[in-house]
């Protein structure tokens, strides 16, 4: 299984490992090393032992059910399961090796330049020079749009064309993308003809014609070109008999043509792009939500629910909000699968000028920076010490200060800490905010005592909100006690009750 999956990743996530982008969580329990049987001695001989990354996967998966049946992005963003399956894959893609190519890397500021709503570049990897062209909407399509690529045309690997009303006279443009592998032409206005403006893509590897007037006579024009592997073309006029002509004559070359779209054949949409701004707001904030599809509908929700063709908000208008709001939206249209969700947590805070820690971090967590706190990133439910974004307290308590240049008037605290009793990190048992003009003249202006986790409590990223009287201040403590001991029903009594703070909003 392990062999299988390895290779269904490194061939590009085509595989059943992902659903239109989504891990199946069967398949991720699946790819962790897991012994055959239970021995006394762990790991069995001539098997490695379990990271400590995958123990925490797998007790998070037992924690949430065993779940096998699910999308791993149907979960809330705050589940712990879903937190340690998106870092865990995320690492896998890491010990993936990229595609090495001959040519350098255009400019980000031109790559920048070119990307509009309808001409999407995107690269290929982390530090890959390789880029993927995309194009929608056929009003927006035009052969200047194609001939503007000439400053990236060496970095160019991947080019869609699809659906686009591309001429044979627009082929020139893209046989002169001396790199290009894979090119999607679907459903263009493309004859014979153009095909032959392609005899310079002598990297091309695959290509899809459907749905054009290729005859057979032009698509053997292709099946000659020396690095063609696979073509698609259904929907064409070329018959059987002459596919099965090429096919013979080209045997080392897939060639599809048995797919024939009757209607019935439906694809999900891509997901809606929110305008996102700052994650952290005052007073207010608007947003534009967009969708390259002409006709499409976005609807969405503002209280983290997920929204479907009945439930939601349709889109018709820039969003305005003046509270914490965990947006979440869906794309729309007949004859599609609606989209995969896209959320966003926007938090409306004034952010302190600057932030000290009163009380020091354990020691495995002295690098994390106070400002780390104030950052707007709630971080994963994912602890590591080269993480950055949680500050830790082992057995005791954490106080720390904000200072505002100028008086602000606050009414509102919200901290955010990891909830894991498997591993040892609790809620605090109490928060004080406190505030004042300067330091010698604070005053208790709230407190509250977070309820505490039971052992069947699920393991989230928490919110403690504290409302108190809104209060004109410059300084602000706050200050949060720790667990002392841990409950009866802690599974490891050796070890000392932890908490972990990732962000504090003031508004």
């Amino acid at each position: 299984v392990m062999d299988k999956l390895s290779g269904i990743r490194a061939g590009g996530k085509t595989g059943p490992l992902f659903v239109a982008g989504q891990p199946d969580l069967s398949l991720i329990i699946q790819r962790i090393h897991l012994p055959e049987e239970e021995k006394k001695h762990m790991p069995p001989t001539g098997k490695t032992q379990l990271t400590s990354d995958e123990s925490r996967l797998l007790v998070a998966w037992v924690k949430a059910g065993s779940p096998t049946d699910k999308k791993l992005f149907s979960l809330p963003l705050t589940d712990s399961f879903r937190s340690l399956a998106q870092r865990w894959l995320s690492s896998l893609d890491d010990e993936l090796e990229e595609p090495q190519y001959s040519f350098s890397a255009a400019s980000e500021k031109k790559i920048l330049a070119l990307n509009n709503n309808y001409r999407v570049i995107e690269p290929q990897g982390k530090h890959s020079p390789a880029l993927s062209v995309h194009f929608y909407g056929k009003n927006a399509f035009s052969g200047i749009a194609l001939q503007e690529l000439s400053v990236v045309h060496t970095q160019i690997i991947d080019l869609s064309l699809a659906r686009m009303p591309a001429k044979d006279n627009d082929l020139v443009t893209v046989g002169k993308m001396e790199n290009l592998r894979r090119l999607n032409l679907n459903y263009t206005d493309l004859t014979d003809m153009g095909l032959d403006a392609l005899a310079g893509c002598r990297q091309l590897q695959t290509i899809s014609l459907s749905g054009t007037a290729v005859t057979s006579k032009g698509l053997e024009k292709i099946l000659s070109l020396p690095a063609i592997l696979e073509v698609y073309a259904w929907d064409t006029k070329i018959d059987t008999a002459a596919f099965s002509r090429l096919r013979k004559k080209y045997n080392h070359i897939s060639i599809y043509n048995g797919f024939i779209d009757d209607g019935s054949f439906k694809v999900s949409l891509s997901q809606p792009i929110l305008g996102f701004g700052d994650s952290m707001f005052n007073p207010s904030i608007t947003l534009s939500l967009k969708h390259p599809y002409h006709g499409a509908q976005i609807k969405y929700t503002m209280d983290g629910s997920q929204p479907d063709s009945t439930h939601g908000l349709l889109y018709v208008a820039p969003i305005s909000f003046d509270s914490t709001t965990f947006l979440v939206a869906r794309a729309f249209k007949q004859g599609w699968l609606g989209s995969r969700p896209v959320s966003a947590l926007y938090l409306r805070a004034l952010r302190p000028d600057s932030i000290a820690y009163l009380t020091p971090l354990d020691t495995a967590y002295k690098n994390i920076k106070p400002r780390t706190l104030i950052d707007g990133d709630i971080g994963t439910g994912v602890l590591n010490s080269d993480d950055g974004s949680w500050a830790g307290y082992i057995n005791k308590d954490a106080a720390i200060m904000t200072f505002y240049k100028k008086p602000v008037s606050l009414s509102l605290a919200t901290v955010f800490t990891l909830q894991q009793g498997h591993f040892n990190n609790y809620p605090p048992t109490k928060i004080q905010i406190w505030g004042g003009m300067d330091l010698k003249h604070m005053k208790l202006l709230a407190a509250n005592a977070p309820s505490q986790l039971h052992k069947e409590d699920p393991e989230i990223i928490a919110r403690h909100i504290i409302h108190f009287r809104p209060s004109t201040v410059r300084c602000i403590k706050i200050i949060a006690t720790g667990l002392r001991k841990l409950p009866d029903w802690s599974e490891d009594k050796k070890k000392k009750p932890r908490m972990f703070i990732s962000e504090i909003v003031m508004s």
